[in-house]
């Protein structure tokens, strides 16, 4: 018995009992639990089961393509088809915006918003180092706190509607329809990891601290940018050009302490297609091979372990295109330096037949999947950009 067959005697015995209900939450269950798939349904099929007198509705409809009953006028409902069909929609979505394999998440640190527009994100000032030498029966200081926070920039949402017309009912094209649901999953997914990539390549500049204006994410220590977080001049060849780029950790300190950096650093690589395998080819090598004069014949040659450990290489071949080049790349803590500032995520709302939308375009039920967030520069001092 096939998955549309099954769901088909599951429902009219529901339906006998009173019990469809609970019967759509089984089904919609085993939907998101990715226990049966979206293809494996019917949609025509499942309006027929569905709907009262599914049936012969779409047989009206396949004979008289110019004068269409809407369903308003034939006194039916089709919340449990809508409901049912919500799901099958939203896990098409998903399945498409998951199998992309972006990396936008892995780079930010993903938050909470109260708001569509930008807010101000509070912290507290770093102690630094206030430890003092207390006396014999002296008290104790107390640590203090100072006000710090990062103005976010307004949220951004994007989204796009599904629709499940007559016509595709009719003639059953339930390909076409999730062929289009897929597409919308990869859309929202391409969308977001675009918005979050010109953030963490400096493309577009979030970060106000303080009410100071929005500065430069990446830049050498000059005027407002009172940091040295972009090594120019320092192409990706081997662990030295890894060393340069640490290295710049240890002259960047906290904005309130003035204590260094150095140790918050992180060890991730982010880099263009063009650069996977010169990435992965320095942080994997076994032995290092240290020459100290190649014009001479009697050179000292060293040998010694990879001085790197611990470090990773992650890239997106959207990266090029965003940055224009195949050479710029990043080492840092990201989850750090950037923050993506959620309302809601992929979500999937439903509008059933009756609708304007019935009568003037014989749409049955659309379904919009839409998403709610915006990327920024938190503290960017945790990553540095090298370019060659």
């Amino acid at each position: 018995m096939s998955i549309q067959e099954e769901l088909a005697r599951d429902y009219r015995d529901a339906a006998r009992k009173r019990e469809t209900n609970r019967l759509e939450e089984h089904w919609n269950q085993l939907l998101a639990e990715k226990k049966i798939k979206p293809r494996d349904f019917s949609l025509g099929l499942l309006f027929e089961e569905t709907v009262e007198g599914g049936r012969d509705i779409l047989d009206q409809w396949r004979r008289n393509p110019g004068d269409r009953m809407s369903l308003q006028e034939a006194g039916v409902t089709t919340a449990a088809f809508s409901r049912i069909n919500k799901q099958i929609i939203s896990t098409e979505v998903m399945a498409s915006y998951e199998a992309a394999q972006w990396i936008g998440d892995s780079l930010v640190t993903t938050k909470n918003a109260d708001s569509l527009y930008g807010m101000r994100e509070p912290g507290v000032a770093n102690l630094g180092n206030q430890v003092e030498a207390v006396g014999e029966g002296k008290p104790y200081p107390y640590a203090g706190f100072g006000e710090d926070f990062v103005q976010t920039p307004d949220l951004t949402k994007t989204g796009l509607i599904v629709a499940v017309t007559k016509e595709a009912l009719a003639t059953d094209k339930t390909g076409l329809i999730l062929d289009r649901a897929a597409q919308v999953g990869e859309s929202l997914g391409e969308d977001k990891e675009d918005r979050i990539l010109n953030v963490v390549a400096g493309i577009i500049s979030t970060y106000n601290r303080k009410n100071r204006g929005v500065v430069a994410t990446y830049g050498d220590n000059s005027g407002s940018h009172d940091w040295d977080n972009l090594a120019a001049s320092n192409a990706l060849a081997d662990w030295t050009d890894v060393e340069a780029a640490q290295l710049l950790f240890d002259a960047m300190t906290d904005p309130n302490t003035g204590i260094p950096l150095a140790n918050m650093g992180g060890q991730q690589l982010l880099v263009a297609t063009g650069l996977v395998m010169t990435g992965n080819r320095i942080i994997n090598a076994t032995e290092i091979e240290h020459v100290d004069n190649q014009a001479n014949a009697s050179t000292i040659r060293t040998r010694s372990t990879n001085p790197l450990t611990g470090y990773s290489v992650m890239s997106t071949p959207r990266l090029s295109t965003i940055q224009g080049n195949q050479t710029t790349w990043y080492l840092g803590n990201f989850k750090k330096a950037f923050t993506y500032y959620q309302w809601w995520g992929i979500t999937t709302s439903q509008q059933g037949a009756g609708s304007e939308a019935e009568f003037t375009r014989d749409i049955v039920a659309q379904y919009k999947a839409s998403e709610c967030g915006v990327a920024a520069a938190s503290e960017p001092r945790h990553v540095v950009k090298c370019t060659q």
